[in-house]
């Protein structure tokens, strides 16, 4: 939300799914957490400038974020904003994978696109204070409206080397 306006384009969200649920083992192994622990599932359709662009289902430990369940999350509301202002999660880093794939028939209905058509997947796990995990998320962007763009930067001290970090969740190969 905040980088659509930036851009100058207007946002919303179609809610599709908003519970609370048990973590089950990939979101659990995501969010640190016990795969009986209780998380916020929302599932959202992002239209930018009324168009559809991304598919994303987010999950949130519901300790964190008591009566989310309850929000209206739909419209131009950032969930970022929520989670930052109201409860208090000082959100300093995430960790994200981007993966190519194609949509299946779900995808293509939602995002108003062809089966098979490419798409970006996008997996990110979000820290706040003391390297806690507060979400995991899978969007499914469009490709034909869709980039990233990645800045690298080496930390400043002794001699760092990349590490291999494993993202969990559907169809992952790592």
């Amino acid at each position: 939300a905040d980088d659509a306006a930036l851009r100058g384009v207007s946002i919303a969200s179609k809610v599709l799914m908003l519970r609370e649920t048990p973590a089950g083992l990939s979101v659990a192994r995501s969010l640190g957490l016990e795969r009986t622990d209780t998380v916020v599932e929302l599932e959202r359709l992002r239209a930018i400038d009324g168009e559809p662009h991304v598919l994303v289902m987010s999950y949130l430990p519901a300790a964190m974020v008591p009566g989310l369940v309850g929000r209206d999350l739909s419209g131009s509301e950032s969930l970022y904003r929520i989670l930052r202002e109201e409860y208090g999660l000082a959100i300093v880093s995430s960790r994200r994978r981007v993966e190519a794939t194609v949509a299946g028939a779900r995808e293509a209905r939602l995002l108003r696109i062809e089966r098979g058509d490419p798409l970006l997947v996008l997996r990110s796990i979000g820290f706040t204070t003391g390297q806690q995990p507060f979400d995991y998320f899978i969007a499914y962007h469009r490709g034909d409206r869709s980039a990233f763009e990645v800045e690298l930067s080496m930390p400043l001290g002794p001699a760092s080397s990349f590490e291999q970090v494993p993202m969990t969740g559907e169809g992952s190969a790592l």
